[in-house]
């Protein structure tokens, strides 16, 4: 059987089309670049929206893989590729904004509070609005300010319009600078991350090393400590 890197060394004007979901953008950015150092003959092609939007991609035969926040799909024709078990997203605010000197919060102390989200396609959003709406927040209804690019949500956050959702990695720096803070929900919140490829695809060597890339890219491939000397 043909392995990856012979397939790529033999296509060299073949491109891939990846799907990635917004809140993902910052690990398979990482991905992207490893991908291209290895294969620089080959032409990627990149589109970010949210997970549903990604979905329908690859089953419009748009997008190669999609890269997307471990969801149900409800589609028999995806099929689902762990690349993470455990992503932590985190709410944050304004380092200055009132919430955000709280030492504790419940999903109800959102009721009414504004919340930056992405469109309803997005993952993310389905789970925010999930876990506030089983914290019992029901009147007054969480005010949702719809944004579709995560740096002009952040910005928003940043300016104290709300409080957002966003993967750690994506408002690490932020938090860093002390222009987000992370508050402190009695609850944390987890989540996958996942490729999805149409099952009847062929086999396609560049996607798997993608896929491969975008696992060590969230941290899932770890290079095993070096066994320990006899008798230490």
């Amino acid at each position: 059987m043909i392995n990856a890197e012979k397939f790529l060394e033999n296509f060299k004007e073949t491109s891939l089309r990846i799907g990635i979901c917004t809140t993902f953008s910052s690990c398979a950015t990482s991905a992207t670049c490893a991908f291209e150092k290895l294969s620089p003959g080959v032409r990627l092609v990149i589109k970010s929206c949210s997970s549903f939007e990604v979905a329908e991609d690859v089953l419009n035969y748009q997008v190669d893989l999609g890269i997307v926040v471990k969801a149900e799909y409800n589609n028999a024709r995806l099929k689902s590729v762990p690349v993470s078990p455990r992503e932590k997203l985190v709410l944050v605010a304004a380092a200055s904004s009132p919430i955000a000197r709280k030492q504790r919060l419940d999903f109800v102390n959102l009721c009414g509070y504004p919340l930056i989200l992405g469109p309803e396609t997005s993952a993310t959003r389905r789970i925010i609005l999930s876990r506030i709406a089983a914290g019992g927040c029901h009147v007054p209804a969480p005010v949702i300010v719809e944004v579709n690019s995560p740096e002009w949500g952040i910005r928003l956050v940043e300016s104290g319009e709300g409080v957002g959702l966003y993967h750690i990695k994506t408002v690490e720096k932020a938090i860093v600078e002390e222009r987000l803070k992370v508050l402190p929900l009695s609850n944390e919140i987890w989540v996958g991350a996942d490729a999805l490829i149409r099952k009847d695809a062929p086999e396609n060597p560049m996607a798997e090393k993608f896929i491969s890339l975008a696992k060590e890219a969230f941290g899932t491939v770890r290079e095993k400590a070096p066994a320990r000397a006899a008798g230490r």
